[in-house]
């Protein structure tokens, strides 16, 4: 959003104007494609001339990707012009706003309250309690349409005070209550197709002055789900710090004890959790009372045995300082004597070696961390040669190149390119000969005269990814 609002007070006669407007944003991945360039513009927003009659009530945001693709992002005062200021409307283009194809708009309408106290803080017409209400998406070039709108709780009575110029108003906690869901229409929405109400532990829920008053405001209490007919197709109840159930009684910190789910053929099941003293969990039990139990180390801060309701036991092993997994014992692990896995890390806590029971290992090398990142990673198959696979990322932790090296006559490469947008446009595969010079990191076939000498073999895949609005079309090394 444009910044070129108005920042006033009561106490200032002078309205200054502060522009912090982004006009462009350009990411050079080092993929070897070059810098891609995001564009702002910004229309509809005041001089700055020191006046709110300056500043309109919409304005809009045009992003123009690399592409050349528009996004026209509209924002709407709800309230006094520069205070409340949301999005209510985004527009997306296959080309410029102009003169290209409309794909979707998005808008969003909101539920506010006027603010009791803004006349003293601001000016007259101020809102609050600003939550959206309705979300309507639609697909421009089939003009389907579907939405979603929201309820929210009651809230609270705001106490009165001098600052309070106008009557009083309740603040919601922001909690949604009701979502509805309709189906896709032909220019408005369809029909309901799903409803879900939901409430909450600090609003209807036992105790529910306690986990108020512990600020645990988004804790469901019961979930419930109905279809366009208003039938009941699901119900969950969360309860939570029970007694017998946690080791601190009459204690409310949010601790998850039972789920019940009702059942369509009548009753419920139910499946709990107990916690000790610290508030980790010490077992969980199924519907069907199967229990997995929990023991911990590291002063309690991370788990050491899991022993299931067979009584099969994984055992973890940690860094109590790093918090770095350092070993896992798996039941067969223990009923052969054996260790287990094991792993290692360097002093950036990047994982380096893996040991398994088997005699076998992993090692990964981060070749001093150079740009590109490459990763190589050898895994031990004596007495068959070890297999070597090199991963290569571009600057943004994308996958550039996968090299599996170990093979006696060739190297195995699989390329990845991205367009300007970052959407996968290209991948290869092909195996090139260990006699022919190194082949370039960033470049995509060889030249023809590479291919005539047979220094690389038929390319195994080389789909090419093409987009068109929101029309993906994938191609085939032969262009099918």
């Amino acid at each position: 959003m444009n910044s070129n609002c108005t920042a006033y007070s009561l106490y200032m006669s002078v309205f200054p104007v502060y522009n912090y407007d982004v006009t462009s944003r350009t990411v050079n991945a080092n993929d070897g494609a070059g810098p891609h360039t995001w564009n702002y513009n910004y229309t509809g927003y005041g001089t700055g001339t020191g006046t709110l009659a300056n500043y309109l009530p919409t304005y809009q945001t045009i992003v123009t990707d690399p592409l050349g693709n528009d996004a026209v992002h509209t924002m709407s005062d709800l309230g006094t012009v520069c205070v409340n200021v949301y999005e209510t409307e985004v527009e997306k283009y296959s080309g410029s706003y102009t003169s290209g194809t409309a794909l979707s708009k998005a808008m969003t309408s909101y539920s506010t309250t006027p603010d009791p106290y803004g006349l003293a803080i601001y000016a007259s017409g101020s809102v609050m309690n600003v939550v959206p209400l309705s979300i309507t998406t639609t697909d421009v070039p089939s003009g389907l349409t579907f939405q979603t709108v929201k309820s929210y709780d009651a809230g609270i009575p705001l106490p009165p005070t001098g600052l309070m110029s106008g009557p009083q108003q309740n603040a919601i906690y922001g909690d949604v209550i009701q979502q509805s869901e309709y189906d896709y229409g032909s220019g408005s929405p369809g029909a309901l197709l799903r409803q879900t109400n939901t409430s909450y532990m600090a609003l209807n829920g036992p105790n529910s002055s306690s986990y108020l008053a512990n600020n645990l405001l988004d804790l469901p209490y019961t979930v419930q789900t109905l279809d366009g007919s208003s039938s009941q197709k699901a119900l969950t109840t969360y309860v939570y710090d029970e007694s017998g159930y946690v080791a601190n009684s009459g204690t409310f910190y949010g601790s998850l004890t039972t789920v019940k789910k009702w059942l369509n053929t009548g009753g419920s099941v139910a499946s709990h959790t107990f916690y000790n003293g610290m508030g980790m969990p010490t077992q969980t039990q199924d519907p069907n009372n199967n229990a997995t139990t929990m023991t911990y180390q590291c002063s309690g801060a991370f788990p050491n045995q899991v022993t299931n309701a067979l009584n099969k036991t994984m055992v973890y092993g940690y860094d109590c300082n790093t918090g770095l997994l350092k070993s896992v014992q798996d039941p067969n692990d223990a009923d052969a004597g054996r260790p287990g896995t094991t792993y290692s890390y360097d002093s950036s806590g990047n994982m380096t070696g893996t040991s398994y029971p088997d005699g076998g290992s992993a090692s990964k090398n981060y070749n001093n961390y150079a740009i590109p990142l490459s990763i190589t990673t050898t895994t031990a198959a004596a007495p068959d040669p070890s297999i070597v696979n090199n991963v290569v990322y571009d600057g943004l932790g994308r996958v550039m190149q996968s090299q599996v090296t170990s093979t006696t006559q060739n190297i195995i490469y699989a390329d990845t390119t991205y367009d300007s947008v970052g959407r996968t446009s290209a991948s290869l595969s092909a195996a090139h000969r260990r006699s022919d010079p190194p082949r370039n990191l960033l470049g995509n076939k060889p030249a023809k005269s590479d291919q005539a000498s047979g220094s690389e073999a038929p390319v195994s895949s080389d789909p090419r990814t093409i987009y068109e609005g929101r029309r993906k079309q994938v191609n085939d090394s032969r262009g099918h």
